[in-house]
C-alpha cells in the first residue's frame, strides 16, 4: 500500500514564539505559497513546511522539512552537539561518501590543479606524497574543517586540529606505504575480473581495487579520455554478473567524482561553457529513451536535447539497462542544484533556456525514481522558475521581439512555462501589462493584416492562456481584454455584417459558428453577436432548406451547433 502524504504549515509571529500550524493541505504547491504568503506579509517571524507521510503498515507518521524561513530558532547560545558524540577515528572513514565530498569542497583547487578527484587522492600514492608536500595548503584545509565542529561542539579547536591532522597523516602514511609494498594490483580491462574474483574474499577489497583503478587512470589524460578508461574496466564486470557487483561499484565512484567536476561535463560533450547546454547533455545521459519517446509527439524535444557521442554515449547504453545509478543519482543531483543556482543556463538566448527548462522538465518528469526525487527536480523547477518571472529575465525574454504582439505572445508562452502558483501569478502580471498597454492594441489595430487573421490570432491567444494553468481571476481577466478587444475590430470592420452577406448559405453559417464557438474569433461579445446571428438564420425558412440540401456539410457543423447549445 503506498503511504498516504500531506504537506503542514507552521509558523511562529516572533523569534522566541513556538510553531502554530497554519494548514495542512495535500498539495504541495498551496502549502509553499501559504508560507510565502505568511512570511512576505510579515504576518510571522518564521515558517517551516514539512511532508508528512503515513505508513500504513506500521501506523506512524514521518515528518520531512520541505521549507524553512525567516528568524528560525530563539535568541540565545546554539544547542551544541555533546562533545562525546562519535568522531571519525581511522582512515577509513575518509573513504566514504560524505567523506569525499567534504574533501572535494575543501580542496578544491587542490585537486582541479592536479586534475584528479578525491577518489584518486585517497588511493595514490603519487597524489598521496604530493600532498603531504604541500604543508599550507593542507593545514589550511584542516582549519577550515576543525573551525566549525568547534563552534558546533564546543571543544577547543587546536584539539579537533590535532586529531585531524593525525588521522589525515595516518591515511596518507597508508597509502604511502602501501603503494611502496605493491599492494594495489595491477589491472587491464583484459584481467580486471580475475583480479577482482582474486581480492573478493579480502577486508580491504574495495581499498585494494580502489588503487588499481587509479593507477590505471595515471594514463589517462582528460576527462573524456579518464571516463573511456573507467568504462573499459566497468564493461567486463558487468558482462562477469552478480559475483563482480562490487567491484562496479569502486569503479563508478570516480565515474560519479569527474562528472561533478565543474566543466567536467561541457568539456566530454563540446557543448561549450553555457551550464545549460552542459545540463542538456547530462539529461540526455539520463533520459535517452524518455527523450525519443517525447520527441514523438513534440519533435522540438530532440533539437533542444540533442544526443550526446563518445564516453557519455557509452554510459548512456549501460544506464539504458539500470546499470551506474550512482551516476543516475548524482547526476540528477548536480542538475538540481545548478536549476537552484543563480545562473541563467543560457545568458544569451532567453527563448532558448525557457526551451532547454520545458524539455528538460518533460523527460525528466518521465524518468521515474523515488518520490523525494521527484519532489526534489519540481521543487528546482519552482526555483527556477522564480528567476524567470523576474524583471530582468523579462527583459531579455522581450529583447528583439518585432512588436507588442510578439512581446505578448512570448509572455504567453512564459505563462505556459512556468511553475508553481505564485510564479504563474508573476507571469500571469507580466502577460497582463503587455495585454493592457496601448503597445499591443496599437499593433493590432494599425496592423494592416486582413481583420480575420487578427481575430484568429486573438483567439489563439485566448487558448492558449486558458491552457496555460493561471489563476482563474487572471484568466478570467486576459479572456476579457481579448474579447473585448476582438469585439471593436470586428465592428469597425463590420465583420459580422460582411458575412450575413455571403450568398451561400452554408458558407455563411459555417463562418458564424467559426466566430460563436471561439474558433474564429475571441470568445466574448462578437462570439456572442455571432450566436445570435447564427440563430437569426436558422430561423430563416430559405436558408433551413438549402442547408438540408447538403447533408455531408451539415453534418460537420452539427459538433459547432452543439457546442453553442444548438441541436442535440
Amino acid at each position: 500500500m503506498s503511504a498516504q502524504i500531506h504537506f503542514e504549515v507552521f509558523s511562529r509571529k516572533t523569534p522566541q514564539a513556538s510553531w502554530v500550524l497554519q494548514l495542512a493541505t495535500e498539495d504541495k504547491e498551496t502549502a509553499l505559497h501559504t508560507a510565502d504568503t505568511l512570511i512576505n506579509s510579515l504576518h510571522a517571524a518564521a515558517v517551516r513546511v514539512s511532508r508528512e507521510v503515513f505508513n500504513a503498515g506500521t501506523g506512524e507518521f514521518h515528518s520531512y522539512q520541505v521549507m524553512q524561513k525567516g528568524t528560525i530558532a530563539p535568541a540565545g547560545k546554539p544547542a551544541r552537539r555533546p562533545v562525546t558524540e562519535p568522531v571519525c577515528t581511522t582512515p577509513q572513514t575518509l573513504y566514504t561518501l560524505p567523506a569525499r565530498e567534504t574533501i572535494g569542497r575543501l580542496m578544491e583547487d587542490w585537486l582541479r590543479r592536479w586534475r584528479v578527484t578525491p577518489f584518486e587522492l585517497l588511493h595514490s600514492p603519487v597524489l598521496a606524497e604530493k600532498l603531504e608536500a604541500s604543508g599550507h595548503e593542507l593545514q589550511h584545509a584542516i582549519q577550515k574543517l576543525s573551525i566549525p565542529e568547534a563552534q558546533e561542539t564546543g571543544q577547543p579547536v587546536h584539539e579537533i586540529i590535532r586529531r585531524w591532522t593525525g588521522l589525515i597523516e595516518r591515511a596518507v602514511g597508508r597509502v604511502i606505504e602501501d603503494g611502496r609494498k605493491r599492494r594495489f594490483p595491477e589491472i587491464t580491462p583484459e584481467t580486471v575480473v580475475a583480479v577482482v574474483q582474486k581480492i573478493s574474499g579480502q577486508s580491504d577489497r574495495d581499498y585494494l581495487l580502489g588503487g588499481a583503478v587509479t593507477v590505471w587512470l595515471e594514463t589517462a589524460k582528460g576527462a573524456a579520455a579518464r571516463l573511456e578508461a573507467l568504462l573499459a574496466l566497468a564493461g567486463p564486470l558487468i558482462k562477469a554478473g552478480s559475483s563482480c557487483d562490487w567491484a562496479v561499484r569502486v569503479v563508478e565512484i570516480p565515474v560519479c567524482e569527474i562528472l561533478a567536476q565543474k566543466g567536467a561535463v561541457a568539456d566530454i560533450s563540446g557543448t561549450g561553457a553555457e551550464p545549460g547546454m552542459a545540463l542538456a547533455a547530462l539529461t540526455r545521459l539520463l533520459a535517452g529513451s524518455e527523450i525519443s519517446k517525447a520527441a514523438a509527439y513534440d519533435p522540438q524535444i530532440a533539437r533542444v536535447l540533442p544526443p550526446v557521442s563518445g564516453a557519455l554515449q557509452a554510459y548512456a547504453v549501460w544506464l539504458e539497462v539500470g546499470h551506474f545509478s550512482d551516476v543516475k543519482r548524482q547526476s540528477i543531483r548536480h542538475i538540481i542544484s545548478e536549476l537552484r543556482g543563480p545562473r541563467r543556463l543560457r545568458p544569451s538566448d532567453a527563448v532558448s533556456e525557457i526551451e532547454l527548462l520545458r524539455a528538460m522538465a518533460v523527460v525528466l518528469t518521465m524518468t521515474g525514481g523515488d518520490e523525494a526525487q521527484r519532489e526534489d527536480l519540481t521543487s528546482a523547477f519552482v526555483e527556477r522558475s522564480r528567476m524567470l518571472v523576474s524583471s530582468t529575465f523579462i527583459d531579455a525574454l522581450l529583447q528583439g521581439a518585432d512588436d507588442g504582439a510578439e512581446e505578448l505572445e512570448r509572455l504567453v508562452w512564459l505563462c505556459e512555462n512556468v511553475v508553481g502558483i505564485s510564479n504563474k501569478r508573476e507571469a500571469a502580471r507580466w502577460m497582463l501589462t503587455a495585454l493592457t498597454g496601448v503597445k499591443f492594441e496599437r499593433v493590432m489595430r494599425e496592423s494592416h493584416r486582413p481583420v480575420g487573421q487578427k481575430l484568429r490570432q486573438l483567439a489563439g491567444l485566448q487558448q492558449r492562456i486558458s491552457g496555460a494553468g493561471l489563476n482563474e481571476k487572471d484568466s478570467q481577466e486576459a479572456h476579457e481584454r481579448l474579447g473585448q478587444m476582438g469585439a471593436v475590430m470586428a465592428q469597425e470592420a463590420q465583420v459580422i455584417k460582411q458575412i450575413a452577406r455571403t450568398p451561400q448559405p452554408m458558407q455563411r453559417v459555417a463562418a458564424l459558428l467559426g466566430f460563436a464557438t471561439g474558433q474564429a474569433a475571441p470568445a466574448g461579445p462578437l462570439s456572442d453577436q455571432a450566436r445570435a446571428e447564427v440563430m437569426r438564420q436558422l430561423k430563416d425558412p430559405d436558408v433551413r432548406a438549402e442547408l438540408s440540401k447538403d447533408g455531408t456539410g451539415l453534418m460537420a457543423l452539427k459538433p459547432l451547433l452543439q457546442k453553442i447549445g444548438i441541436g442535440g
